[in-house]
């Protein structure tokens, strides 16, 4: 009888989650990231070399394009991909531009919402509570059908990842996760390292599923990754902290910052890769403390997140999703200009944090205290 009534249910919330994206597409202001999408798509379909030459050229030489003049951080080569320079050069071509983008992020946060829901039948589950929470996320609808950010398309492959890896179909796996790198760059190696830790064995195919990716997108275009890393490097050095980690060691100096958080991250992943539970629960882990190790942290970082949270019932998973919202509400509330706010970075990290570590001291209390009435 409840599966029946979910199942009834789930036309209704593929149309609010409908109706909701396309409120959104049309009344939500899109992130200035935006400009630089679409700029670096036309350029790209003008044969210009995005991954070399800055677009500040192109504003000295007094270039006409809407989006070019709101491009942040001019000075800078694109840091993104050929999949997704391609994608926006072939919106530019077509003449969409920011209705289209924001249209095509709807259409793949309702691919990644079916994958789930497909995924979670699998499991023995109607599926619904899975679609529901990937469809009707408020989180998903600003950052992606409202603000233009791509992390929607990030869904896909990590699906494909674990869809994969749990069939054991390791090529596949390794292709997933090079567009899974292709996509964000930072998200790849975590994943990739947790599932070499765990299954050394058998690595070797998802390394070669992994880099038959990138040979083919350097043979497309050689200059990208190398540009991509560079560009990386520069944003990575040259910024100051947002972050959990990074910012609770910057009296230590920002050099000490960054190599403890890689180093507190590593561990992380190795100790997660040891762990007797589920994928879906070491990557979500792997996921969460990347993120908090990062050097800056953006709201919709969290959407990495939104597949493990559809796929588990995991409350600091969920805490996550909303908490991230304050960081956009402390934006809007300075007119659009985002202002380094110190009780932000707490709200959106102690409830999840709290939620995380409550979580796991009481899994472990229980753990232990099945495996000592066994003795």
């Amino acid at each position: 009888m409840i599966r029946f009534a979910k199942d009834w249910g789930f036309p209704g919330v593929l149309l609010l989650g409908a109706l909701l994206r396309v409120w959104a597409i049309w009344w939500i202001p899109a992130n200035d990231d935006v400009c630089r999408f679409l700029w670096e798509g036309a350029a790209f379909a003008r044969g210009i070399n995005p991954w070399v030459i800055a677009p500040e050229v192109f504003l000295q030489q007094g270039v006409q394009d809407p989006w070019l003049a709101c491009v942040n951080h001019p000075d800078f080569t694109t840091i993104y991909s050929l999949p997704l320079i391609s994608l926006w050069a072939i919106l530019r071509l077509a003449g969409g531009e920011l209705v289209a983008w924001k249209a095509a992020l709807a259409l793949a946060d309702l691919a990644g919402a079916l994958w789930v829901r497909h995924l979670s039948r699998k499991s023995g589950s109607s599926g619904f509570c899975a679609f529901a929470v990937c469809w009707l996320s408020p989180l998903a609808i600003l950052e992606g059908a409202g603000r233009g950010h791509f992390e929607a398309l990030l869904a896909l492959p990590i699906l494909g990842w674990l869809w994969a890896t749990q069939r054991r179909k390791d090529l596949h796996s390794g292709f997933f996760l090079g567009m899974v790198f292709q996509i964000k760059l930072l998200a790849a190696p975590v994943l990739l390292a947790l599932e070499m830790l765990r299954a050394r064995k058998i690595v070797w195919k998802t390394l070669a599923g992994f880099a038959a990716v990138q040979v083919a997108v350097v043979c497309l275009a050689p200059s990208s990754i190398p540009g991509i890393l560079r560009s990386a490097w520069r944003f990575g050095t040259e910024f100051q902290s947002h972050d959990l980690i990074p910012y609770i060691l910057s009296p230590f100096g920002w050099t000490v910052s960054r190599i403890g958080a890689v180093a507190l991250l590593g561990i992380s992943v190795w100790r997660l890769s040891r762990q007797d539970s589920t994928l879906e629960e070491r990557a979500s882990k792997s996921i969460f403390w990347l993120l908090a190790c990062l050097p800056t942290f953006h709201a919709w970082y969290a959407l990495w997140l939104l597949p493990f949270a559809a796929l588990q019932r995991k409350v600091w998973l969920h805490a996550f999703l909303f908490s991230a919202l304050s960081y956009e509400w402390a934006q809007w509330s300075q007119a659009g200009t985002w202002i380094e706010v110190a009780w932000v970075r707490w709200a959106i990290w102690l409830p999840p944090l709290m939620a995380y570590l409550v979580e796991e001291t009481s899994l472990r209390e229980w753990t232990g205290s099945i495996s000592h009435a066994d003795k």
